[in-house]
């Protein structure tokens, strides 16, 4: 194969639980922890809890930094049951219980789970799907508490006694070459908790025979998420985009690095957020070590060797 170049805060060390609650709290249980304005998140956790728990969200800009996050602290007199206060709250305000590593480090992996693991006992919230085994809380009002039952964690992963396996992995990406209508070309790129879902990471080549994306994942750890977006993307802009069969664009989901160390994707026909049309772009060329894309005429097309394929690899005479 040839190769193309985030106050209040309790510190919490909680029992394993797994069962419905003993006793459940009330909104006026709730009314000394908490001041007129500040979002009362009360939650039970039925899944084991061995770490602090903190509230991640868009009070502080979704900021992971854990210094910088609310804690949940135990509700006295309710096992089981934890409550958090935050103070700078409004009511568009979204946000998520993460139980935190054993070491005190945030990861994304250890979030509540999808919209079915949740009870709602008081108060309001809308509860909306996430992207991969996980929910998006949203619509909070602060005039009460809300009181919540969690059934499991996302994936029901848990980081108690959990033991990390690395895998080392090559994903293969089929995908739309993506230009604007200035004809600036955007490379793809992945991002996932492997790189704190920052500045997505270019393709380590691609591959002449298929005109595949690769991306090598060195010692990557297993259960780790990823999605795809545009190189140079920073604000989520511009995603590879997939449609359903009603004909609807959405955004390309999480996918969880697990056994298979060799993943192949094919989003070939889906589309970048913010990318043109091939038709609206008069001319692109980018160089890529022997092989040229080129998008010209309102084709796609590779010239490579003095040959030209299409997006397929087929050779086109």
């Amino acid at each position: 194969m040839k190769k193309i170049s985030m106050f209040f805060a309790a510190l919490v060390v909680a029992v394993a639980s797994f069962a419905t609650p003993a006793k459940t709290p009330t909104k006026n249980d709730l009314a000394d922890y908490y001041e007129p304005g500040q979002l009362c998140v009360c939650v039970y956790f039925e899944e084991e809890v061995c770490n602090d728990i903190v509230f991640a969200g868009s009070y502080n800009g979704w900021n992971t930094t854990v210094a910088e996050m609310v804690k949940f602290a135990p509700l006295e007199g309710f096992e089981g049951w934890y409550y958090v206060a935050v103070t700078d709250a409004s009511e568009d305000i979204q946000g998520k219980p993460v139980q935190l590593k054993g070491d005190g480090s945030f990861d994304w992996m250890y979030q509540t789970g999808d919209v079915a693991s949740w009870t709602v006992v008081a108060g309001t919230v809308n509860i909306t799907p996430g992207y991969d085994g996980e929910a998006d809380l949203k619509g909070y009002s602060t005039a009460e508490p809300v009181i919540l039952i969690s059934a499991y964690f996302k994936l029901h992963n848990t980081p108690c006694g959990y033991v990390a396996e690395y895998k080392d992995y090559i994903i293969r990406l089929n995908a739309p070459f993506c230009a604007g209508a200035d004809g600036t070309y955007y490379d793809a790129a992945i991002i996932g908790d492997f790189n704190g879902w920052s500045e997505g990471v270019a393709a380590n080549y691609i591959d002449e025979e298929t005109f595949e994306y690769v991306f090598e994942l060195k010692q990557a750890e297993k259960t780790r998420a990823f999605k795809f977006k545009a190189l140079g993307d920073t604000d989520w802009s511009n995603q590879i985009q997939l449609q359903n069969e009603n004909g609807e664009w959405y955004d390309n989901p999480n996918i969880t690095l697990g056994d298979e160390t060799t993943i192949s994707i094919d989003y070939s026909a889906g589309k970048y957020t913010l990318c043109a049309d091939a038709t609206d772009v008069e001319e692109v060329v980018v160089e890529k070590a022997s092989a040229v894309k080129v998008i010209k005429d309102g084709q796609m097309v590779i010239e490579m060797n003095g040959k030209f394929f299409n997006i397929l690899g087929a050779e086109m005479k």
